[in-house]
């Protein structure tokens, strides 16, 4: 994967610019669907790792899909800023 790692910086632009070049390397490597939540969570690190580790927790037991990650990560990251 070419993507940068993401750190949880609360900046709007970088974190839209984050989930599109790690959407485009889902498309560019051929990632199956019921892989892409793994290969994103190799790219968090710091406050962001402990964020996904709480959404985690909180749907234990639950198959968390790419759908629900991005829904999570825009109301964290980046809708709720605009």
């Amino acid at each position: 994967m070419r993507c940068t790692p993401n750190l949880g910086e609360e900046d709007t632009e970088m974190s839209g610019q984050w989930l599109m070049k790690v959407e485009e390397s889902f498309f560019e490597i051929l990632v199956p669907e019921d892989m892409q939540v793994n290969y994103m969570a190799r790219l968090l690190f710091d406050e962001a790792q402990t964020w996904w580790a709480i959404v985690k927790e909180i749907r234990i037991g639950e198959v968390l899909t790419w759908a629900y990650f991005k829904h999570e990560f825009e109301i964290r990251y980046y809708s709720e800023k605009y």
